[in-house]
């Protein structure tokens, strides 16, 4: 713990050495870096740029940080070759509810607000049946309709609501007062509109395409489904990734390490500030939600 470094290496390369080496030296060049750190802060001489190097494993994206020389509190920092700074992917997921949609019989593709969709975990719509019930034993009584929740009655054919029945808890009401009814267990004809939650596996699928250099997300109905009513709204529930600014920072040892930003949506992203006066910022690295895809935008702290 208390050995003075004189080299760092990683992968095989010389990442920093230490300028100073002699006790009466490093007297004299604590005093020069004290006054230097006060005069001008942290600074860059030349080169420490951030640059892409399109590597990545299946958790991390590397960009590589160049050859170059800063003053770090007053420290000539040398880094002699140009070495890696990993950065976790973007992979935190903001959720999405009731994301609405308008259903036209036109139409069988319905674009997503946001990119990339992780998963589809809801998707609600308007449908309309008509099917034979079946008249319950009990006069005055109420027939239970199978698909709920129940929107309206559209009709019952031979019947008028309001008049003979009505809507009552997804149900149909025959107990309006002076109304007819059909005779216990005979059937009629009933038309009616209910809420229905598509079963996600069957029913729809999760595509993405690209189209005047925007890639984006978007529902398709699978064939031979039954489709909702036209020209009512859908509503959409889905989980997609988000992207993040990170902040890419230097010691007075040679080391790198990064301020990681809050993740949000890629147009709000915003890079971190940095707080600590011993680091020397190198620059910021945008990384694509869920992707090994970045945007370098690096800070020219530097001194002529």
């Amino acid at each position: 713990p208390d050995a003075t470094t004189l080299v760092r290496i990683e992968d095989g390369k010389i990442v920093s050495e230490k300028v100073y080496d002699d006790d009466t030296t490093d007297i004299v060049t604590d005093v020069l870096a004290r006054r230097t750190y006060d005069e001008n802060g942290n600074f860059k001489i030349r080169g420490l740029a951030l640059t892409e190097l399109n590597e990545a494993d299946k958790d991390n994206v590397y960009v590589g940080l160049t050859e170059g020389k800063a003053y770090i509190q007053g420290y000539e920092v040398v880094k002699p070759y140009q070495t890696k700074v990993k950065l976790p992917f973007s992979r935190t997921t903001s959720l999405v509810q009731n994301e609405p949609k308008v259903y036209l019989s036109s139409s069988n593709k319905y674009k997503l607000n946001n990119y990339p969709v992780k998963q589809l975990n809801q998707m609600v719509v308007d449908m309309q049946e008509t099917i034979e019930m079946t008249r319950g034993v009990q006069k005055d009584g109420y027939d239970y309709l199978p698909h709920t929740p129940v929107i309206e009655i559209v009709s019952i054919q031979g019947y008028t609501q309001g008049t003979d029945y009505q809507l009552s808890a997804d149900r149909v009401d025959w107990s309006v007062p002076g109304g007819t009814e059909p005779a216990t267990g005979s059937t009629y004809t009933i038309t009616y509109k209910y809420k229905k939650n598509l079963n996600l596996q069957t029913e729809v699928e999760l595509k993405e395409e690209s189209s005047n250099g925007e890639t984006y997300n978007y529902v398709v109905f699978k064939s031979g489904v039954s489709k909702p009513i036209n020209n009512t709204q859908m509503t959409v529930d889905y989980d997609y990734y988000l992207a993040r600014k990170d902040l890419i920072l230097l010691d007075k040892n040679g080391e790198t390490s990064y301020l990681m930003g809050t993740p949000a949506p890629q147009l709000t992203a915003q890079t971190p500030i940095n707080s600590d006066d011993s680091l020397l910022v190198i620059g910021s690295v945008m990384l694509m939600p869920d992707s090994s895809v970045v945007y370098i935008v690096n800070q020219e702290t530097t001194r002529l």
